[in-house]
């Protein structure tokens, strides 16, 4: 894959990544708080993209995958919580 390629990719994977958080946001009214944290994830991934193609430093890297990782399971805990909830 040439450099070109991968940045077409990486930039590509951005974009999907902020389409997928503007669609959590549309649907807050009937997600409530998990769409804020889902959006959150969806830019935070974004910017491990950004980060990647711009060469930034591993720890960045590593320390926003972090974050990612806890709002992933931020959003899994508060799913289950809702289930268990009858409304």
């Amino acid at each position: 894959m040439s450099e070109g390629q991968y940045a077409l990719v990486l930039s590509s994977g951005m974009a999907i990544c902020a389409f997928g958080a503007l669609l959590n946001l549309l649907f807050l009214k009937r997600r409530g708080n998990s769409a804020f944290i889902l959006s959150a994830a969806f830019l935070v991934m974004g910017a491990i993209l950004w980060m990647i193609k711009t060469h930034a430093s591993q720890t960045l890297v590593t320390l926003a995958g972090i974050l990612l990782a806890g709002l992933l399971i931020a959003d899994i805990a508060i799913r289950a919580r809702k289930q268990e909830t009858p409304q």
